[in-house]
């Protein structure tokens, strides 16, 4: 019975919401996840030594995609990063 209610409780608590994504130096920082809204990559790198440290790993591909776009001559608006193969450089699309 108590699995029943517990059960009940939990289908309850709905969040429709969407997750705030942190800025690091300007640019946001979708760890673990991807961005709702449309966007274009810019550019793809191939990932680092995914570290513990989410900090650490943040920073180490934020440093890596800011000298990448200054390579390229490419602006981006933020990072997607995880313990996949690549990381990628994106720019949002315009709502107008």
């Amino acid at each position: 019975m108590l699995f029943i209610i517990t059960l009940a409780k939990v289908t309850e608590e709905k969040n429709y919401g969407l997750g705030l994504v942190p800025q690091v130096d300007g640019k946001f920082v979708f760890l673990y996840t991807r961005p709702y809204y449309d966007h274009d990559t810019v550019f793809k790198m191939t990932t680092l030594t995914f570290s513990n440290d989410p900090n650490k790993a943040v920073g180490a591909v934020l440093r890596k995609a800011t000298k990448e776009a200054l390579k390229r001559n490419v602006e981006f608006d933020a990072i997607i990063t995880g313990p996949s193969q690549y990381d990628y450089a994106i720019k949002f699309k315009s709502s107008n």
